[in-house]
This record gives structure tokens, sequence and C-alpha cells, in this order.
């Protein structure tokens, strides 16, 4: 796992904070030291992604809730497990059971994934809400603007642009027949 650790420019105080492409946060942040304001570049709101780091975000939230999925499911058959410590006998009871648990230890880690993927999808979606809305603020644009992160928004081309701006510089270089 990847955590941000940032500095303040102005007093050197230590920041901490979640991982980087699951956060979808302010880049602006507030000293608790100095009270003065510095930039955190490896934090962003959801709409200045790209659409590759909004890929790895997907993708984070997937393999985050396999990882709380499996890891739920171990400790619980780990908490069974050691309940008896024996190697399985097959004329006892309670080992059979456990082999049975344990045959079924995918069965249970499939609905604790789910619900850890349902969860992290729920907050994806609150703090995507919160991004857009002050995404919304003129002050909060402005001051985005200043800094040069809305640029990446704002100049960002559709695809189609971009592949029409390529297409046209081929031609330059090669010729229309390319």
């Amino acid at each position: 796992m990847v955590w941000i650790i940032s500095k303040c420019p102005h007093c050197n105080k230590t920041y901490e904070s979640g991982h980087a492409t699951i956060s979808i946060e302010s880049p602006f942040k507030q000293c608790c030291k100095c009270n003065n304001e510095f930039i955190v570049d490896r934090c962003m709101e959801w709409n200045l992604k790209t659409s590759d780091e909004k890929k790895s975000y997907s993708f984070m939230l997937f393999y985050s809730s396999l990882i709380y999925g499996f890891g739920s499911t171990v400790l619980i058959f780990g908490f069974l497990t050691y309940l008896d410590l024996s190697p399985i006998d097959p004329d006892s009871e309670f080992d059979l059971l456990l082999f049975s648990l344990f045959s079924l230890f995918s069965l249970f880690c499939i609905p604790f994934s789910l619900l850890f993927y349902f969860l992290l999808i729920s907050r994806q979606k609150k703090d995507i809400k919160k991004s857009n809305l002050r995404l919304e603020s003129p002050i909060y644009r402005e001051k985005l603007i200043k800094v040069g992160l809305l640029y990446r928004v704002e100049n960002m081309a559709s695809k189609e642009n971009i592949e029409e701006k390529r297409k046209k510089k081929n031609e330059k270089l090669w010729g229309e027949g390319s």
C-alpha cells in the first residue's frame, strides 16, 4: 500500500494520508501548525484525474475488496482452526466438519468480497459528489486555475479531437497517404 507523505513547505510539518490512487480529495491542504495552505500533488479531484488514474482507482477498489474479503474469511476460519489444532482425523466429527468448512472457504470469500466492494463503491460515490460540489465553486475553480490544475480538465480534448490532431500531424509529416 502506498501512503501519501507530504510536508508543509512553510514549516516542514509532516502529513500522512490515504492511498494515492484511492484518494478523491482537494489537492489543497491547510497546515495545522503554521496555518498556511499548500498543495499535495498526489491528491486530486475526481474530474481532474486522467482516465488512466480513474481506471487505476477502479482496479484498486476491486483489488482492495478482494483482499478485505479474503482477509476476513481467513480470520474467521483461522479462529475456527484455533479451536482445534490437531491434524484432521477422519474419525472425528469436528475435524470432518472443519474440513468441510474449509472446502466452503471460497464460497464465504465471495460474499465478503462483494460486501466490501459495495461499501467501497458507496464511499466512492460520496467522495465524487463532494468533489463535484467543490468544483462547482467559482472561487475554488479559480484557485485550481492559478496553480495550473484545472488546465488539465479544460484543455483535455475528446478522444476524437486528439486522434484528429494526430492524423493532421502525420499528414504533414508523411503526406496524405498515411
